[in-house]
């Protein structure tokens, strides 16, 4: 019994071709992802055209004020392929005027004691835009500076970009955002991240492994075209 040789070229063909096409596949699906990933990446931390990160909040009342719970915006899309989860905020805030400001963590309950009897504004930073609504008081009286108060578990103060780093606890927990000396009319610029890893390493990996992993895909199925007919009909056999 005779082995076409037709019947060879077209198998070993065929082994070449699959994994070739599946090489490509894979490739394209990893540097799509790669590039959605980048863009993901990149949209989470907003750019004023004056070259400032975060969203700008103006509120007339004393404080922001930013329940934990909504500090926790929708994990990434590399963190759910890492399978990383956020356990900490790292919250940055900067007067647009340049003034000293101050940023802290507080019990809900010391938080609203201290803030009892003045306006209030709620920031929920899982909306997009972030959702801000105000308790107004009229004629709410006034605080004195957030320094003096003893009922912060971490806090930053001063002029220029102050960033604090809080890690996730269970419990009440509030942020709260303040002119340095407690007047009212609060004008930042504030973002809500969470603590860097390493992302645009991985991110390069995801786009160039997708490349060279489509790349040789594509070299191995052009290297391998199909058969042509033979022009004299006949057909060649293995003994």
């Amino acid at each position: 019994m005779g082995t076409s040789a037709t019947g060879c070229r077209h198998r070993d063909r065929t082994w070449r071709a699959v994994p070739a096409g599946l090489a490509l596949i894979a490739g394209i699906a990893l540097a799509l992802t790669g590039v959605v990933a980048a863009s993901d990446e990149a949209g989470r931390r907003p750019i004023s055209p004056s070259g400032q990160v975060g969203t700008r909040l103006a509120v007339p009342s004393t404080a922001l004020v930013t329940a934990q719970q909504d500090l926790e915006s929708p994990a990434r899309l590399l963190d759910r392929l890492a399978s990383r989860r956020a356990d900490a905020s790292r919250i940055s805030v900067v007067r647009v005027d340049g003034g000293p400001v101050f940023v802290g963590i507080a019990r809900r309950a010391d938080e609203a004691s201290y803030l009892s009897g003045t306006g209030v504004a709620h920031a929920d930073f899982r909306l997009s835009p972030v959702g801000v609504r105000y308790a107004p008081v009229a004629a709410g009286r006034r605080v004195e500076s957030p320094t003096h108060e003893g009922i912060w578990v971490a806090w930053s103060v001063g002029s220029g970009a102050r960033t604090l780093t809080w890690p996730l606890r269970r419990g009440g927990w509030d942020l709260v955002v303040m002119n340095a000396d407690g007047d009212p009319g609060v004008d930042v610029r504030l973002s809500v991240d969470t603590p860097s890893w390493p992302r645009w390493p991985v991110l390069a990996a995801l786009l160039s492994g997708g490349v060279l992993l489509a790349a040789v895909g594509l070299t191995v199925l052009h290297d391998a075209p199909p058969d042509r007919l033979n022009p004299y009909g006949g057909t060649d056999h293995i003994r």
